[in-house]
């Protein structure tokens, strides 16, 4: 669900990325996910061109979790030793990491920029990490 007025614009292998991950989520007891951009000609501070630029990253910035819509400026644990092991978004980032679906998951702890937001990526065909590859296994949220 989009936070702002702008519509959901994205590359086709993103939707894709997020498509895969659907049933996953929603395993781990995700019902939506508030984002606030994809698309968006931006630069990172390296001035290479961000993700967003090519419709290959999405920010999320709340996500509603067995009925309750958590915020990750409020509600992600930073600094966590095992952010694998604490609360409900913390976990959710792990696991997708551990999917493999996007090349990054970035998170608040990654740095400032990201303090309020998940960032989920996929390279461009020709930068990709991973391989193409099967849907992962499930993963629940207990």
């Amino acid at each position: 669900t989009g936070l702002g007025k702008a519509p959901f614009i994205a590359d086709c292998r993103l939707a894709l990325a997020l498509h895969r991950a659907g049933p996953l989520l929603l395993n781990f007891g995700v019902e939506e996910m508030f984002f606030s951009g994809a698309y968006s000609y931006r630069l990172m501070p390296s001035g290479r061109l961000s993700q967003h630029a090519m419709g290959l990253g999405i920010d999320v910035h709340r996500v509603k979790i067995h009925g309750e819509v958590l915020d990750l400026q409020r509600d992600y644990a930073v600094g966590l030793e095992d952010p694998c092991g604490g609360p409900p978004l913390n976990r959710l980032a792990c696991l997708m990491r551990a999917w493999g679906l996007f090349d990054w998951v970035l998170t608040p702890d990654f740095d400032q920029a990201h303090y309020n937001h998940f960032h989920l990526d996929i390279y461009c065909l020709y930068r990709r990490r991973y391989p193409t590859k099967p849907a992962p296994v499930e993963a629940e949220l207990e």
